[in-house]
């Protein structure tokens, strides 16, 4: 007997479930899983995970490791555009977080970088020497930071 599952694109109601599920299972401290507000969960849904559903579990994981405001996971710290609006316009920063201005600017530059790499390799086929080149670094340094953020394939 064959079963096929569809991709996690193709089936966005499964997404709030997982979110719960890979949150609760990454959750440490005694504050447990944050809170995801609705725009956050829009972004989630609407996104396209290419990597499916072991995509969404490593993000999600990831921002547990790097830590939540007191508003909750806001999609800029997962990476995701906003699901209503229709430019890459960050995030307002959360200065309630408790993160020093050093963690704070580590964390939107590390989220910036994810998805300038992101989109280049995309626009460059995923032809590491040509994304490399278009952004003006070098080959190896642009593996590094695909490895830094996730982004080998």
């Amino acid at each position: 007997m064959r079963i096929e599952i569809p991709p996690l694109r193709d089936r966005p109601e499964d997404v709030a479930s997982l979110v719960d599920l890979f949150l609760d299972r990454a959750a440490t401290g005694p504050g447990g899983a944050p809170r995801v507000p609705a725009t956050t969960m829009a972004a989630l849904a609407t996104h396209d995970w290419p990597g499916n559903v072991r995509e969404l579990r490593n993000v999600l994981e990831r921002a547990a490791l790097l830590g939540f405001g007191s508003q909750g996971l806001a999609p800029a710290l997962l990476g995701l555009p906003e699901a209503s609006s229709t430019t890459s316009t960050p995030a307002p920063l959360d200065t309630a977080s408790g993160l020093t201005f050093k963690e704070a600017k580590d964390q939107l530059i590390s989220v910036w970088e994810r998805e300038y790499l992101a989109q280049i390799l995309d626009r460059a086929g995923r032809n590491v020497s040509l994304a490399a080149r278009r952004a003006g670094i070098a080959r190896v340094y642009l593996h590094e930071l695909m490895k830094k953020h996730g982004l080998e394939r």
